[in-house]
């Protein structure tokens, strides 16, 4: 089951923490082989999905239309995310990804924060992201930022 959240505004000083430990940027085609792994454990993780060439075409795409963020602390990507969905007045957050050896460090939620700012800074009144609602650590994080449970997702097969 997945929960929608959304943003307005970032909670008060959590990027300008953020940035004193690392920085935000674009991913290039430099980063490929390291996003194309990343993104096959998202998918692996987040909806039991082994297709690997679905999350090399996904990435390929994301890099080349500048939609996926690396998180870097200390000259090393650390953590992704990508801006997804966009409309005339939101868009989302999503493929938020830490790689195991490198989770519980806050790595996602400065990242998340970062990319919410940004994009709000840009112009978009909000921002929305889907969560895995068994996860209480994944919506920790978001509520800290500021986004807002506003919804539950639920499937139905007919």
């Amino acid at each position: 089951q997945q929960g929608v959240y959304e943003l307005q505004q970032v909670a008060d000083g959590l990027v300008a923490e953020a940035e004193t430990n690392g920085c935000l940027r674009l991913a290039t085609a430099d980063d490929y082989y390291l996003v194309r792994d990343w993104a096959q454990q998202f998918q692996h993780e987040a909806v039991g999905d082994d297709d690997r060439e679905a999350a090399h075409l996904m990435v390929a795409q994301f890099v080349q239309n500048q939609e996926l963020y690396l998180w870097e602390e200390s000259g090393q990507p650390v953590t992704m995310a990508a801006k997804l969905r966009p409309t005339p007045h939101g868009i989302a957050v999503g493929m938020v990804f830490t790689p195991s050896d490198k989770r519980r460090h806050g790595y996602a939620c400065r990242c998340v924060a970062t990319l919410s700012q940004q994009l709000l800074d840009e112009g978009r009144q909000f921002c929305t992201l889907l969560t895995d609602l068994s996860n209480p650590t994944s919506n920790r994080l978001y509520q800290r930022i500021g986004y807002r449970h506003v919804a539950d997702l639920h499937e139905y097969l007919l």
